[in-house]
């Protein structure tokens, strides 16, 4: 009976030291990498190739902007750019066109879950395997 007491005190100890522990660092969420209510960078980069050979024209590209990102965030900056990756099921090195959308957003649930929400709508639209997320936390000033 001493041995399970010793035994959960010290996983209440090590708990309280330590801290909770957490399946996996990277699910954590955008509230852990910015100070809520501050403004921040967001890059999401856009796959522009699709497995029908088709891809993403511009067109679509921008209806897309339009109903998904501009009715969402207040700004954005695309810049077009090629994107290089090493595909693993197809043993070889690819290289697609992309779109890079910058964001400058608050730190906060709601913009988090925009982002989200327009990662999906793209990757469920295009039929595209992942988008590319890039915070950058630090200092946000406008020139005005």
């Amino acid at each position: 009976m001493k041995k399970i007491s010793l035994s959960i005190v010290t996983v209440i100890i090590s708990i309280l030291l330590i801290g909770p522990i957490q399946a996996n660092p990277a699910d954590k969420e955008s509230k852990y990498r910015c100070e809520e209510g501050s403004l921040y960078a967001v890059q999401l980069i856009f796959g522009l190739s699709s497995d029908d050979g088709k891809g993403v024209s511009e067109q679509q590209w921008d209806k897309f902007v339009k109903i998904s990102i501009d009715s969402r965030f207040p700004g954005s900056t695309t810049i077009d750019g090629l994107g290089r990756y090493y595909d693993n099921a197809r043993k070889k090195e690819v290289v697609e066109k992309a779109k890079i959308v910058t964001l400058i957003i608050e730190c906060n649930e709601t913009s988090d879950n925009a982002i989200k929400k327009t990662v999906v709508e793209y990757k469920h639209q295009f039929k595209q395997k992942s988008v590319l997320r890039i915070d950058s936390v630090g200092q946000v000033i406008f020139y005005e």
